[in-house]
């Protein structure tokens, strides 16, 4: 079909001299992705899952803590993001799946409705993974982030419009990766830093 033309996929790496395991741990927590992400304003979680002990600690004002596997498989989040123009949005964005089965390599898979004010979905996947050396050997102690974008309009604009908003949402969608993973890399060296 000729919407299918308007699909796009954004993607983009960045080798980080950090440890996988505190790069995994900075992405992973769903919940401090406004700490990380210098685009992203806040981040709630919408599934209304909460185990008793984080209720009792959330009651008592305590940050609710993450459980070991940080964001599991099927939980949902809200991510509101403010871009550097100053427009805001948000997306909800459901866990779909986690890999974390090889030593020091991880990613995450996301599902995201209700993009361009739901005209679009996407699928993003974070990877994480150990960088090799210029002696060509690989290592966790230093590592390379991908990140992929892909989207898939759902409701079609009128043509030309359409045409025009892809064209301007995959430039934004680029522009917003390739901040994500500089703002990464600094929070996973300070974080590297202090642990």
């Amino acid at each position: 079909m000729w919407g299918d033309w308007f699909h796009f996929a954004v993607a983009a790496h960045k080798d980080i001299d950090a440890p996988c395991d505190v790069v995994w741990k900075l992405l992973a927590n769903m919940e401090d992705l406004a700490s990380v992400f210098s685009g992203v304003t806040n981040v709630e979680r919408i599934d209304g899952r909460i185990s008793t002990d984080d209720a009792t600690a959330h009651a008592r004002g305590a940050k609710m803590p993450m459980p070991d596997n940080l964001a599991p498989v099927g939980s949902k989040w809200r991510v509101h993001r403010q871009l550097k123009s100053g427009e805001q949005y948000y997306g909800d964005w459901a866990v779909t799946k986690i890999d974390d089965s090889r030593d020091c390599s991880r990613s995450i898979v996301f599902h995201t409705t209700g993009l361009a004010g739901g005209a679009a979905t996407a699928t993003t996947t974070w990877t994480v993974e150990p960088a090799v050396g210029e002696d060509g050997q690989s290592s966790c102690k230093a590592c390379r982030v991908t990140m992929t974008l892909a989207v898939v309009p759902h409701k079609l604009f009128v043509i030309v419009g359409t045409l025009m908003c892809c064209c301007v949402f995959k430039q934004r969608a680029i522009v917003s990766t390739e901040r994500d993973l500089d703002d990464l890399n600094i929070a996973a060296i300070a974080a590297k830093d202090g642990w």
